[in-house]
């Protein structure tokens, strides 16, 4: 009879199939071109409000981006707030003050983001509001091609694609494939309304709104993905868009990129936690039914699926090999035996049926996540689609594995 194991190794499968192909469906049903609309005929005034935490080697270059947006420049506002950094980004941030607003907000080190944009919006006097991680940049058309989806009243909050700048090394090369297939299913998630975060690099939102839903978490680990759900649970809209494109610096060591995934999806838990009445809550359709309960869901399943994998396919077979050389010494005799012995029907052909079914799936998905987001698989040598599909897995698993360790051990997490 199948142990506790197979079922659920055989669930993680069954959870994965399901999701891919609904996804699937939804963008053969949905399409994932954008709409047509129509060109601005009037300009609100904007407000980009620029956090930095000791970003003074990249936040020049995101203000310098911000100051060449195509928006008329009475209409544009550009607020830059240190927030308590403790290298020169204050210095930086100061030679732009012709064009930028430059203020300063908490003490060093004693602040999160949240409270951050929220002080910049106490400042900013535009109707709409786009919030520019110090790390990012944003393409000089972007607020037309935005702001004309605002037309919806009931519009809360505008996404661009956000794609890694010039990936240099390994981990960025993977890095580029892992955004590229995120934004794919970003936009699939639009078109059912179940996005649950707006990034940092450039979301636009009605300021209004923002401000009737109570701003920014300024405790909270990820406030960009807590106030997406809070915008969800007041039924405001959130758009992805496929032809506005912001550029972000991704982790250069892996160190920087599991602490930073590490922050994310410990905040994902939290915000999930903090809004669980929305969970399996049909008054928020899709959102409350599928996207609330896949996050803590897919947090389970990769915990014991790496847990069962690492114990029983790794560690008790190494500690049995380990043992029967202890007692009986190696005997290369019985290994050549069982070598000669092997045959290809002695492998579980369910088990890789239904691996590779998902390997080829994922492939096809990669190919066409490019392809949506006009991005060529192989020709730029940014992206790494193999490694993307094997390594970054794994990866994820080891992530959410420490992050509920982290939290058994009620680890407190720096932003």
């Amino acid at each position: 009879m199948p142990d506790l194991s197979f079922y659920i190794i055989w669930s993680a499968y069954f959870v994965s199939l399901y999701f891919v192909i609904f996804w699937i469906l939804v963008l053969l049903e949905k399409g994932y071109k954008d709409s047509v609309l129509k060109p601005l005929k009037s300009f609100p005034k904007v407000s980009v409000i620029i956090p930095a935490y000791n970003e003074g080697e990249k936040v020049a270059g995101t203000i310098e981006s911000a100051l060449r947006l195509n928006y008329p420049k009475e209409k544009l506002e550009i607020i830059a707030v240190n927030h308590g950094s403790s290298d020169n980004t204050l210095e930086v941030m100061n030679r732009y003050r012709e064009g930028v607003k430059v203020v300063t907000y908490g003490r060093k080190g004693q602040e999160r983001k949240g409270g951050a944009v929220n002080f910049g919006l106490k400042i900013a006097t535009g109707e709409f509001v786009a919030c520019l991680d110090a790390d990012s940049s944003i393409e000089p058309d972007a607020l037309h091609k935005m702001l004309p989806y605002f037309e919806d009243k009931e519009l809360g909050a505008v996404l661009p694609k956000i794609i890694p700048s010039e990936p240099k090394n390994f981990i960025q090369k993977i890095q580029y494939c892992e955004y590229v297939v995120v934004f794919f299913f970003k936009k699939m998630m639009g078109a059912v309304d179940c996005l649950y975060t707006a990034p940092g690099p450039f979301s636009l939102y009605r300021r209004s709104v923002i401000e009737k839903v109570g701003g920014f978490d300024a405790e909270n680990l990820t406030e960009d993905m807590e106030l997406a759900v809070r915008l969800q649970k007041n039924h405001y809209k959130i758009i992805q868009t496929t032809d506005v494109e912001a550029n972000t610096i991704t982790p250069h060591t892996f160190k920087d990129y599991f602490n930073q995934r590490n922050r994310w999806y410990k905040g994902a838990l939290f915000n999930i936690f903090k809004h669980r009445d929305l969970i399996l809550n049909r008054k928020y359709g899709d959102f409350g039914m599928l996207q609330m309960p896949f996050i803590p869901g897919a947090a389970i399943l990769s915990v014991l699926v790496f847990t069962i994998i690492t114990i029983n396919k790794l560690l008790v077979p190494a500690f049995k090999k380990l043992q029967a050389y202890y007692y009986g010494g190696i005997n290369f005799g019985l290994f050549f035996e069982w070598l000669r012995n092997f045959s290809i029907l002695d492998l579980n052909f369910d088990m890789l049926f239904w691996f590779w079914l998902l390997i080829v799936i994922q492939l096809v998905l990669i190919v066409w996540a490019h392809k949506v987001t006009k991005k060529k698989l192989f020709k730029e040598r940014k992206s790494s689609p193999i490694a993307f599909l094997f390594i970054y897995s794994i990866t994820i698993f080891i992530v959410w594995w420490y992050v509920i360790f982290d939290l058994l051990k009620m680890k407190t997490q720096r932003w």
